[in-house]
Formats: C-alpha cells, structure tokens, sequence
C-alpha cells in the first residue's frame, strides 16, 4: 500500500502579505522513498476547503519521493485560513494530502 509518509514541511507558520512560501511533500512505499506516476498538481484552497484561490500548478520533482511548490499567498488584511493540497497518482491511484496554513496580513 502506498501511502503518505510525511505531506508537507514549513518552517514558518504564520506569513505576511505577499511572501513567498515552499511546499514540501515526500512520498514512500514500504519505507522507500517512491516517486508518483507524475508530479503531484498543488492547489490552495479557502477557509472553507472548497475555494480554489488562484490557479492550481504542478510540483517540481527533487530526488526520488519528494516534490516542492512555491507560492505566494494572497494579498490581504486580518487573520486568513487557507489549505493546501498536494494531489497524484501512484500506480494509477489516486493519492492526496492536505496541510492547514495561518496567514496574518498586515494592513496595506
């Protein structure tokens, strides 16, 4: 069984208007870094996890098992909940992970 060994990797938690972040996602089967059958597709998502904000994009491959996407987060004010999804096949079946991510803006 294919699975999800670690989605998504930040060092920060909390941004601010217009930076820049690094989504990170590492798959395995069995233990073994594994790649998909192609880069995942990574979408934001609103506070409500049906939103898509922007257009989703594809992962950049990196060494076997692991895929990285930059983004840059909406420009706004206020405390802001967003999602990210990383999405793929393994062998034909689908595989997907999200990550919860705390934006607080500072006024424009």
């Amino acid at each position: 069984m294919y699975r999800l060994a670690e989605l998504i990797k930040m060092v920060l938690t909390i941004f601010t208007t217009g930076n820049t972040i690094t989504l990170n996602a590492a798959y395995s089967y069995e233990e073994l870094p594994s790649d998909l059958d192609a880069p995942p597709t990574v979408t934001l998502y609103g506070s409500d996890e049906i939103t898509v904000i922007g257009t989703p994009g594809t992962a950049t491959h990196g060494a076997t098992g692991k895929y990285s996407y930059e983004m840059t987060l909406p420009v706004g004010t206020g405390s802001q909940v967003y999602y990210a999804e990383f999405a793929g096949t393994s062998y034909g079946k689908p595989i997907v992970g999200r990550i919860k991510i705390v934006a607080a803006f500072v006024a424009e």
